[in-house]
């Protein structure tokens, strides 16, 4: 998971990347689509943290053979407990699929921006990114924990 840190400014948020290095073609487009939903033009970040220092997760994912085991929750609430020692207001993530999203939402999290992939054309190539993707993965969300009211507080609930 890479995590970047604010308060934001216009600039991207992180180039979690490296520096010359080139990504697949592929891989390029879906980092411009988790880009665009953090950094479009609506500046979803920007907007909800203000002067805010804030943590930003990235790419959280657990391996199929260990879904449903309640890891996303436990390694949520310790980036949620880093960025409050650290002393952050918010917490976003990108959630690639309805699970994770659900998380955010079960544990007093908010949905910020939610881009529909079947539908969303990358603006350097005009593509649509993601054909004939699965139902469950087809939206993807960023989400926000208010680090004052949200997810640490609901936690204990486990």
């Amino acid at each position: 998971m890479a995590l970047t840190t604010g308060p934001h400014t216009t600039q991207k948020c992180s180039n979690n990347w490296g520096e010359g290095l080139e990504l697949p073609p592929k891989m390029a487009q879906i980092a411009r689509v988790l880009d665009f939903l953090s950094n479009g033009p609506d500046k979803v970040i920007a907007t909800k943290a203000g002067d805010s220092k804030f943590l930003k997760g990235e790419y959280l994912m657990v391996r199929d053979n260990y879904t449903r085991l309640g890891l996303a929750v436990v390694l949520n609430k310790k980036l949620c407990e880093v960025a409050k020692e650290q002393g952050c207001t918010y917490f976003f993530a990108e959630c690639t699929s309805r699970f994770s999203a659900k998380i955010y939402i079960d544990h007093g999290g908010e949905i910020l921006k939610t881009v529909d992939l079947a539908e969303y054309r990358d603006p350097i190539s005009g593509e649509k990114v993601l054909k004939n993707y699965p139902e469950s993965h087809r939206y993807i969300s960023l989400c926000c924990f208010d680090l004052r009211t949200s997810f640490t507080t609901n936690i204990s609930r486990l």
